[in-house]
């Protein structure tokens, strides 16, 4: 389905159903996300491809795994983004939920790659984001809503516009 990386929340899935995920999910390479959580777990015990941070958990993560970093951008992180160059060479993504050609431009300048982040609020600009300089848009799931129970409208609008925008 042409999906890249999949990631799961460190506070949600421990490693070993993260690991048991990994051998049960072909092709896309694994994403620890820890930009939600408190605190930092075992992050090689994740045995994922990269770690999922936001910008302020950089400085804390950057000694506890080897791992390249997607990094997960607000508002105000655009606004300084000195604090990144620091870890240039480990970042190879940037996720932003701002989607302006104006912040894909500044990112761009950087030499980030860029993930766009896309939900309800923005799906509706779905086609203005697929014209921006980016390497991928990030789809997010929803939790549960019982046991094996999972709404997948939101995802399929999205998906819906994506093959219709490649046709």
């Amino acid at each position: 389905m042409g999906v890249q990386f999949l990631a799961c929340p460190a506070a949600q899935v421990d490693p070993t159903l993260f690991v048991a995920i990994k051998g049960w999910v072909q092709g896309p390479e694994m994403v620890v996300d820890i930009s939600e959580s408190a605190e930092h777990p075992d992050l090689n015990a994740y045995e994922a491809d990269f770690i999922l941070v936001n910008s302020n958990q950089l400085s804390a993560t950057a000694n506890k795994s080897p791992l390249p970093f997607m990094v997960r951008l607000n508002a105000d992180d655009l606004l300084s983004l000195d604090q990144l160059t620091k870890y240039f060479e480990r970042i190879q993504f940037v996720i932003t939920d701002v989607v302006s050609k104006k912040e894909i431009d500044k990112l761009s300048a950087l030499k980030y790659k860029i993930i766009a982040s896309v939900d309800k609020k923005n799906s509706n600009q779905l086609t203005e984001i697929l014209n921006l300089p980016i390497a991928g848009i990030l789809l997010t799931g929803e939790s549960e809503t019982t046991p094996g129970l999972k709404n997948y409208d939101h995802l399929s609008t999205i998906l819906e516009e994506l093959e219709a925008s490649e046709g």
